[in-house]
């Protein structure tokens, strides 16, 4: 199973204009098989863009929008749709890993499915969030002290850049609607949103052309899933990323 991944949501705050997530009480069918499809591309280390050291348990709250504690307490009953799980499973955290290329397409296809049919009972339920950039942008600031990139762009780096570009525009890579792409571009590179903005102003990233205020452009999905070229181009994120943070 795998997935290019679905809308995330952070905890709500007075000032973040996030509203409270949503999810709450008994676990979906469709909730806990993209569950199992999240944990299985998690743990053999599938997905393109997920910073080295999260956590599981963190990662699925975000991608469930719910608190960490209802995934704690639903790891902790060790079933997932039927299937048995392994103890202490949250703590485990994200790490690269050698892996088939062959077999992370297959697995992405396979999340890709179970996420749409989490998406759309979410669809059933109606649930929106707003200004989700604001929880983004203030992550990135909660971890700068641990920021790598500063100063000049390597050629690596514009080029992992422009993917993530063409993934957020294309709608590969699943977001909060309204999340703006410098906030995007700023945490996945772990730099500030100012680095993002003074290269996105010189008007090109590895030799292409970008539109003018290209940064203020806002996440929106889809209307009609547009999968052709979908998994091939996460696996092509992961590569780069992996170059650009020069892991194995």
């Amino acid at each position: 199973m795998d997935i290019a991944l679905l809308l995330t949501d952070d905890d709500s705050s007075d000032h973040s204009g996030i509203v409270q997530s949503p999810r709450a009480g008994i676990w979906t069918l469709e909730e806990e098989r993209y569950t199992l499809a999240l944990i299985e591309c998690f743990v053999q280390g599938y997905l393109p863009d997920i910073m080295l050291g999260t956590s599981l348990r963190c990662f699925l709250a975000d991608k469930l929008y719910c608190s960490p504690m209802r995934v704690s307490k639903k790891l902790a009953t060790g079933r997932l749709a039927g299937v048995v799980l392994p103890t202490k499973l949250g703590p485990i955290r994200y790490e690269n890993q050698s892996i088939d290329p062959l077999q992370q397409v297959l697995k992405l296809e396979q999340l890709a499915e179970a996420e749409r049919a989490y998406a759309d009972r979410l669809d059933a339920f109606g649930i929106k969030f707003t200004d989700p950039s604001a929880v983004m942008e203030q992550t990135t600031k909660m971890q700068a002290p641990y920021l790598t990139r500063v100063g000049l762009w390597s050629r690596t780096e514009q080029l992992y850049a422009w993917k993530l570009i063409e993934c957020f525009i294309k709608g590969y890579v699943t977001l909060p609607i309204g999340t703006r792409l410098r906030s995007f571009l700023a945490e996945r590179l772990r730099c500030s949103p100012m680095r993002i903005s003074k290269k996105l102003a010189t008007g090109s990233i590895a030799g292409i052309h970008l539109p003018k205020k290209l940064g203020t452009m806002s996440y929106a999905p889809p209307k009609v899933p547009a999968d052709d070229g979908k998994v091939a181009a996460l696996a092509e994120l992961h590569r780069l990323r992996q170059a650009c943070f020069g892991y194995n």
